[in-house]
């Protein structure tokens, strides 16, 4: 159905519904790279910012979930993020940030969980839903589709590198053109494409679909391929073997998902020495970067020492150096990029961030590979927000994993957004870490409607 004969078939006094205006929010959010790459504006990149409370607070207002659980859910999901918001204005306090500091930190962080509550306190009928999941997949569709149109006209020579210079860096679908895009446009669709192949569960029967779903799935493959994407292949990997450690219990499974993945393993190793697409994956297997005096190590670990030496008592080891003042996705980049904007609304920097990026520019690797970077989402809410900030945003994603992770798709999907946050700064992304909620919630929402008799798929 398309989405105008939705809104016209409600009474004229139900045009404006949760749905809709949850995919408005979700395109404000995962569509602003590639519309200022076509001449918008750069503030478009912060519209998102206020849309998305503006939508949250609309549906609270005027929604009343028929389903208490979920409501119950919704309600307590707020708090934990209540208990974020405190400790990013103690930080601020403390520190002297700024409010532009302290938006900017709260939001990177919150949005994709408060988008989430936003999708859980609303009221979706069977239609409503459907029709929020087929718009969803279109729009995840055509970032697939833009990140291979990419590939070959980069490839051909007939679209030229942007910024980046580099071809495989500039595959970055809706995310062109951002630093590290490649990375996250290949995490969204490798996803997306695990999340369409599974949705052939329980459907009629049609072999067409099920082979449209497995093409898509070999298309995101292909797509990560020529990204030359190795933070995705790691980020899942690693998850796997997370999520397989979560089966020790069950031995059947456990044997099951550790044969997948050792077999998964060998595999790679044999793609990289025999096939030519797969040798770039193989360009970190150097043992002697490794270890305790290895340069890969020494500069991934960098961050923490200078953090450190800026603490002026004991209050920074629970608050940080402030929201914004070290490596954190606002700290990193952001201030910096759009200093021209911020700045004059009072933005605050700090030594700290400066002085990591020395130590990434002054080594040959941290000018290769983001692999290695000290600036990653785990050590930004450590260096920022100190402990507190650090635990408050764990309890946050032990809130997801126990109440809303029902499969184990939905538990992949959430361990691969916390080793993302080991790598580089993915996690404070906003178009992966939505999109990422948003499969989560289908997820569970589909297994309810499954569990409850309701056939999603017919």
């Amino acid at each position: 159905m398309h989405l105008s004969d939705y809104v016209k078939a409600r009474p004229q006094s139900e045009v404006i519904t949760a749905p809709v205006l949850l995919l408005f929010a979700f395109a404000t959010i995962f569509f602003p790279r590639i519309i200022n790459s076509i001449g918008a504006p750069s503030p478009i990149n912060f519209v998102h910012f206020l849309v998305v409370p503006i939508v949250l607070l609309w549906i609270l207002v005027k929604t009343r979930p028929r389903d208490r659980h979920q409501a119950s859910v919704a309600k307590q999901f707020l708090s934990w993020l209540y208990l974020l918001l405190i400790v990013v204005i103690a930080s601020a306090l403390l520190n002297k940030s700024s409010i532009v500091n302290s938006a900017l930190s709260f939001f990177l962080l919150a949005e994709p969980p408060l988008f989430l509550i936003g999708l859980l306190s609303s009221i979706f009928s069977y239609k409503d839903f459907l029709i929020f999941r087929t718009w969803f997949v279109r729009f995840s569709i055509f970032h697939l589709a833009l990140s291979l149109i990419q590939a070959f006209l980069l490839t051909v020579g007939i679209m030229k590198p942007g910024e980046l210079g580099v071809i495989q860096d500039n595959i970055q679908g809706v995310f062109y053109v951002s630093g590290g895009g490649h990375n996250v446009a290949a995490s969204v669709s490798m996803a997306f494409g695990i999340y369409y192949l599974g949705s052939t569960q329980g459907n009629s029967g049609s072999n067409m679909v099920s082979r449209l779903r497995i093409i898509v799935l070999i298309l995101s493959i292909v797509q990560l391929l020529y990204a030359d994407s190795k933070q995705t292949m790691l980020a899942a990997l690693i998850a796997w073997t997370f999520l397989t450690i979560t089966k020790a219990k069950k031995i059947v499974t456990f044997l099951k998902y550790t044969i997948l993945i050792t077999v998964i393993i060998f595999a790679m190793l044999w793609a990289i020495d025999h096939i030519p697409l797969f040798r770039a994956f193989g360009i970190w297997l150097k043992p002697d970067i490794y270890g305790r005096d290895g340069v890969a190590t020494q500069l991934k670990v960098s961050a923490f020492p200078v953090i450190i030496s800026h603490y002026e008592s004991i209050l920074n080891w629970f608050l940080g150096l402030g929201p914004g003042h070290t490596v954190s996705r606002t700290g990193g980049w952001i201030i910096r990029e759009y200093w021209s904007l911020l700045g004059p609304l009072g933005a605050t920097v700090h030594p700290a961030s400066g002085e990591v990026w020395n130590e990434v520019a002054s080594v040959w690797i941290g000018r290769r590979s983001s692999m290695f970077s000290p600036l990653f989402g785990w050590a930004g809410i450590w260096g920022d927000l100190g402990f507190l900030g650090l635990g408050s945003y764990i309890a946050i994603l032990v809130f997801i994993w126990k109440k809303l992770c029902k499969d184990d798709f939905s538990k992949f999907i959430l361990l691969t957004m916390a080793v993302h946050g080991f790598i580089f700064s993915q996690m404070e992304e906003p178009g992966f870490m939505v999109h990422s909620m948003t499969l989560i919630f289908l997820r569970w929402k589909e297994l309810k409607l499954e569990k409850g008799g309701n056939q999603l798929w017919q």
